[in-house]
């Protein structure tokens, strides 16, 4: 039984160091959603410092650790070697001065004469020990990746209450050793201060739902202002755009209807671009309207045969923020890959309906450009940041977000979910 109580003691505090590492350092790519790692070597490393402990019980076991901790991260996760060692060492520090630090609070003689002849006392401050270093765990976590949106002065506030519940914690376990108390209360006590420490967590995570609520409020009243600057330049540049395709048609309609020497006539009308007479996309949305027309430009000047099928009516239930963020971040990812190559080509398919909005963008590309869907921008974080304002707005309509790549050409398909329905792209 002793055996076993041990190894299920190593288990969780090998546990608890690698869930500290995966707080301070990040892991690589590779390794990012592969958790049997993880897993693998918090056994192995049990089953070594154990068999070394068997063997030799020397300071040898605490060497063992940290070496083995090392090349575990030296293997699994990013940054320098300098920075993994430090974080190693500081974590490990940690560990073992709260562990020193409830030792040392437990300071009257009977409780040490108890805790070396019986055993049961021993456990029950390891498993103590291993409570607290959780408890810090679930609260530096919080902190260090800012899910709980608490002031400094909250904060603080939260740490002196968890420092007097362990102080309260102990005083109750040497009042129980003494006599003084029954174990009865002592276990009120217990539950108690349990209670505490999860009513903390509760009302740190209600405090940042209200404070994400006010953030939400604030971000979209900030979007309807935005959306209506958006809709009112697209209106502007659509009106913009219409009266200079009529003037220019009333101009040609001109110029065939004077009477001028035909030779003249053939003349200046060979040197009218005709292809300034596209015809404008236009749908029930200002917006759409706007981010398709642009694009088709910047297509027709880099040269790039663009063409594709969209809807008359776009339904409600996307904000044009997003539309326009969506589109705008498709179409130059694939004017940016078709314009280098031999055959520039962009087909898009776009289909809508009350419950889905669906957009299909298949561009041609340079083969020796494209490893793994490598930019090829002089910046690449403006690419990176593209894909990921993408990605960004399909979550945020709880859609899919596909890349494939097929018969010299690259297709990318967005479906967003405008309601309930949820549909998957065929």
């Amino acid at each position: 039984m002793r055996i076993i109580l041990e190894i299920i003691f190593s288990i969780i505090e090998n546990t608890l160091i690698i869930m500290y590492l995966n707080l301070f350092l990040n892991k690589k790519n590779k390794f990012i959603d592969k958790k049997y790692y993880d897993i693998t070597f918090i056994f192995l490393l049990t089953a070594v410092l154990h068999g070394i402990d068997f063997f030799t019980k020397t300071i040898l076991n605490g060497f063992a650790l940290i070496v083995l901790l090392f090349f575990y991260a030296y293997f699994i996760y990013e940054g320098n070697i300098y920075n993994k060692i430090l974080k190693i060492v500081l974590i490990n520090t940690n560990m073992i001065l709260l562990g020193g630090i409830c030792v040392f609070m437990f300071s009257n003689q009977p409780f040490y004469q108890q805790m070396y002849v019986n055993e049961t006392i021993s456990y029950n401050l390891g498993f103590f020990i291993k409570f607290v270093w959780f408890v810090e765990y679930m609260y530096l976590k919080k902190y260090y990746t800012g899910e709980f949106k608490l002031s400094k002065k909250v904060w603080g506030f939260i740490v002196v209450v968890l420092l007097m519940l362990i102080g309260l914690i102990v005083i109750v376990t040497n009042e129980l050793l003494y006599g003084d108390i029954t174990i009865k209360t002592a276990l009120y006590a217990y539950i108690v201060s349990l209670l505490v420490v999860v009513l903390i967590y509760y009302v740190c995570l209600k405090m940042t739902e209200y404070y994400n609520k006010l953030l939400d409020q604030k971000i979209r009243l900030e979007s309807l202002k935005y959306e209506e600057t958006i809709i009112k330049v697209a209106n502007q540049k659509s009106e913009e755009y219409n009266k200079i395709l009529h003037d220019y048609k009333n101009l040609i309609g001109f110029l065939k209807d004077i009477k001028i020497n035909e030779e003249v006539k053939k003349d200046i009308l060979a040197h009218i671009d005709l292809k300034n007479q596209r015809e404008l996309i236009h749908t029930n949305n200002a917006v759409f309207n706007y981010a398709l027309n642009s694009a088709m430009a910047k297509a027709d000047e880099m040269g790039i045969d663009f063409h594709g099928t969209y809807p008359s009516v776009i339904a409600e239930g996307i904000s044009s923020y997003d539309l326009l963020s969506l589109l705008s971040n498709l179409f130059d990812n694939a004017i940016e890959a078709s314009q280098k190559a031999d055959i520039k080509e962009i087909v898009y398919k776009i289909e809508c309906n009350e419950y889905n909005f669906i957009v299909r963008v298949k561009n041609t590309y340079e083969e020796s450009c494209f490893n793994n869907f490598e930019t090829t921008k002089n910046d690449k974080n403006k690419h990176g940041l593209g894909l990921n304002i993408i990605k960004e707005i399909v979550d945020k309509y709880h859609g899919e977000d596909v890349v494939k790549q097929k018969d010299h050409m690259v297709l990318h398909s967005c479906l967003l979910n405008l309601k309930d329905n949820v549909r998957k792209i065929q």
